[in-house]
């Protein structure tokens, strides 16, 4: 490469000067494309605001769902009859994935599809939470093209 440099320097030298403003010009333009491309930080696509919506309604509504350590699972304190702890058990890790990840809208929707996607049995008295996952999963996979 330095040969091929020692021979260029000399050949460029005896060039015109517009071709030499011109040679000047590219390098200086290709140079700042880089240094741009290297020190500006990509942007982020944010998401439509009905998207920012659903999630925040469903991050609330899911921060009403808890585990304690020995597994049983409560709604806004109250303990679920265990007979209904398995309707509970996919909002609750999707709600836990939400609290470890906030804001992964993403990922929150690929948590979503994971646990049954639209597809998801609930009960009466899970029909709340299914209906703030099923609205965001709904506006995520439209708006965001996320599926």
């Amino acid at each position: 490469m330095l040969e091929s440099l020692q021979k260029l320097i000399p050949w460029v030298t005896a060039l015109p000067i517009a071709p030499k403003i011109a040679i000047t010009t590219t390098w200086l333009l290709l140079s700042f494309v880089f240094l741009y491309m290297v020190w500006v930080p990509a942007t982020r696509r944010s998401e439509p605001q009905a998207v920012r919506e659903a999630y925040d309604r469903m991050d609330r509504a899911l921060r009403q769902l808890k585990r304690l350590p020995d597994g049983q699972i409560l709604v806004d304190g109250s303990p679920v009859d265990p007979r209904l702890a398995e309707y509970y058990t996919h909002y609750l890790l999707i709600a836990e994935y939400i609290s470890h990840h906030p804001g992964d809208m993403k990922g929150a929707y690929e948590e979503i599809w994971l646990h049954g996607g639209a597809s998801r049995t609930s009960t009466d008295d899970t029909q709340a939470f299914e209906a703030v996952v099923s609205e965001f999963f709904q506006q995520y996979k439209t708006t965001s093209n996320g599926g």
